[in-house]
């Protein structure tokens, strides 16, 4: 033996085989279609380019959402365990019980708001209309009275939550 192998080693053989690529029509279903309106999306973006003071006004009116969905989703609970001392698993709940009615309230309130004709728009008097009551529920969830414990404590916080949900929607 030449190569250095033991008699009883395997051969090693080597095989050319051609497969052919399919192509991303063949792979995917709808390929074509779905490139055709990543295109048609890329020439609308070129064609309508949006000023910087629009795009400021876009992104102050996200700040809303941006700050409230923050101040919910990191600081109200802490706040409501470690501050107001409310157990972990009512705070929890709270949490839940406001999500739940929010995944109520958008399909409706965008029901609503779809079907809405005004000089303003569809949605601004909404927008309008749900702006203070927003500022001040987020206001009061974090300045809770002292004298709320137990289950008073737990309304408050809950129909304060449910306010905010809904005004955010």
């Amino acid at each position: 033996m030449t190569d250095g192998r033991s008699p009883g080693a395997p051969q090693l053989v080597h095989i050319k085989v051609r497969i052919p690529m399919a192509s991303i029509d063949e792979l995917i279903p709808g390929a074509p279609l779905l490139a055709a309106q990543a295109e048609d999306s890329r020439e609308t973006a070129r064609r309508s380019k949006l000023g910087v003071l629009a795009k400021c006004a876009y992104g102050v009116g996200e700040m809303t959402n941006g700050i409230a969905t923050t101040g919910l989703t990191y600081l109200a609970f802490f706040y409501l365990t470690a501050i107001c001392g409310m157990s972990g698993t009512r705070a929890g709940l709270i949490t839940f019980i406001g999500l739940l009615i929010d995944s109520i309230a958008d399909p409706l309130i965008g029901l609503l708001s779809d079907n809405t004709r005004s000089r303003l728009g569809r949605r601004h008097p909404y927008m309008f209309a749900s702006f203070m009551p927003l500022a001040l529920s987020f206001a009061l969830v974090f300045a809770i009275p002292r004298s709320l414990t137990g289950l008073h404590l737990f309304l408050y916080v809950t129909a304060l939550m449910l306010a905010l949900r809904v005004c955010l929607s």
